[in-house]
């Protein structure tokens, strides 16, 4: 950050004695910001598709479909919990995922169940090869419970940090 202070400063001192104005340094400011935000922009959106897709693909492993209402909701609800950087309640999550999807008003309780329902039917229907390599072999059906909503979407999480430190 310092070098990047004292590397501005300098470019501003040799256009002041190039004759610049104020006034032409902002706007020169002004046509940086406009060229550097899209870019940024672009790459916050490239990262966040790959970790759609990858969710995504998680999902549809584990036998959970995009034609559930749940999906979209577990899908987003994974997401904000693997991006957070602070520790965020169950309700909380909900009620950020219900917010996402602001335009069709969700309540935090439909959220819930929907994301409920998908888990469950992925357990009894899905690829349980997948469950071992998803979930370490703690949770394998049909031995075990069905783990519930916060139980997975922490495993799926755990899931994702593990292989961004080994990649």
């Amino acid at each position: 950050m310092v070098k990047k202070a004292t590397k501005l400063a300098e470019m501003i001192e040799c256009l002041a004695a190039e004759g610049y104005t104020m006034e032409d340094l902002a706007e020169l400011i002004r046509k940086l910001d406009e060229v550097a935000i899209p870019t940024e922009n672009k790459k916050t959106e490239a990262i966040n598709a790959k970790l759609k897709e990858q969710v995504s693909n998680i999902l549809k492993d584990l036998g959970i479909y995009p034609v559930q209402v749940g999906f979209d909701y577990l899908r987003t609800a994974i997401i904000i919990k693997y991006t957070s950087k602070t520790l965020i309640k169950q309700m909380d999550l909900y009620w950020r995922v219900a917010c996402f999807y602001s335009k069709y008003t969700p309540s935090e309780r439909a959220v819930a169940q929907n994301i409920k329902r998908a888990i469950e039917y992925g357990y009894l229907h899905g690829n349980k090869e997948a469950w071992h390599k998803y979930f370490d072999n703690l949770c394998v059906p049909p031995q075990d419970p069905c783990p519930k909503s916060h139980q997975f979407i922490e495993m799926i999480t755990a899931y994702l940090q593990r292989q961004e430190h080994q990649a």
